[in-house]
């Protein structure tokens, strides 16, 4: 369940990740509307609220609580090494969610 929450807080930093202007120049090659960054904004938050509910199902609320953090930590970690070393990785990560962008 924790690989469930890791990967879903991973997708919802990438998708804000991808929402500032010069990340997305970066990673998918687009310049986005206002409407696609206020719905990049909304799947990305929506992501990182749905990560919490593995950790809370895992153990007490205290204790999910601060697997959360950490595990937001690692995502949050991952998504900007990723940007900085590999950006076309993250890239073919977002993928399936961005395809609609180009």
């Amino acid at each position: 369940m924790s690989l469930l929450g890791f990967i879903l807080a991973f997708i919802g930093f990438n998708l804000l990740c991808v929402n500032t202007g010069r990340n997305a120049n970066k990673i998918v090659d687009v310049t986005l509307s206002q409407t696609q960054q206020r719905l990049l904004t909304l799947m990305g938050w929506v992501a990182l609220i749905m990560s919490l509910w593995p950790m809370l199902t895992i153990d007490s609320i205290a204790i999910g609580l601060v697997n959360w953090a950490m595990l937001l930590t690692l995502a949050a970690s991952s998504v900007v090494l990723l940007l900085t070393y590999r950006p076309k990785l993250l890239a073919w990560l977002a993928k399936p969610v961005t395809h609609w962008l180009a």
